[in-house]
């Protein structure tokens, strides 16, 4: 028997640590493509005018689970996490989560926004503007002043932008607990099975297409 054949059998700590990574991970991203697809319909819709006071209720619900699976396996994940070493992309997400899990709704919603910065006129286009919001409450308000202590910030983010960057900080956490499991894991369980795998071998051809050109046409133009 290969020693690097796979087998069921793990130490239970390290397969429930594997196990967590692997629930949280896919419960994360069905919550992001989610939320995603509520983003990308009002989008659509905001084009011609047509983007009602349902579609931002199911905008904001999306967000609102996507912060709580976010939380959530943040929390199992890394339990020892403390809230100064969060991002401010992070803690903007989990304020507004919490306002909604204790105070009440507290939507984002489609505005045209307004304002001066040393005199100079800014005019945002109707979005989901994330200025309004964090104006409107005093719990957003603090932390943004944290993150910009002594100025009084305007600013042109969305709830789109919003998302993307805290996606891209959910990412890399997820990333950085498979690291650390992988120097607990051993290599057997690192390997891919190939009970159930196909494999190509073999074969003439004239040319390799390497995959950055193989989607182009015969001009080079991605089609």
């Amino acid at each position: 028997m290969s020693k690097n054949k796979p087998t069921t059998f793990l130490e239970h700590g390290v397969h429930n640590k594997r196990d967590l990574l692997q629930r949280y991970w896919l419960t994360y991203k069905r919550a992001h493509h989610a939320l995603l697809w509520e983003v990308e319909e009002s989008k659509i819709l905001l084009r011609y005018n047509m983007c009602s006071k349902y579609n931002t209720w199911q905008l904001n619900e999306a967000l609102y689970r996507y912060a709580e699976t976010s939380i959530n396996a943040l929390f199992w994940l890394f339990p020892d996490k403390k809230w100064k070493e969060y991002p401010f992309v992070h803690k903007l997400l989990r304020e507004w989560r919490n306002i909604n899990h204790h105070d009440g709704r507290s939507d984002f919603v489609l505005y045209y926004v307004g304002f001066l910065v040393e005199g100079k006129q800014y005019r945002l286009p109707l979005e989901y503007n994330i200025l309004p919001i964090i104006v409107l409450n005093g719990k957003l308000k603090k932390i943004v002043e944290e993150q910009f202590p002594e100025e009084q910030i305007a600013t042109d983010a969305t709830v789109a932008d919003f998302i993307d960057h805290h996606h891209a900080y959910m990412q890399q956490m997820f990333i950085d607990y498979e690291l650390i499991l992988k120097k607990e894991l051993p290599e057997k369980f690192l390997e891919i099975s190939s009970q159930s795998q196909c494999s190509l071998g073999g074969g003439t051809y004239t040319r390799f297409v390497p995959k950055e050109s193989f989607w182009r046409d015969g001009n080079g133009m991605s089609v």
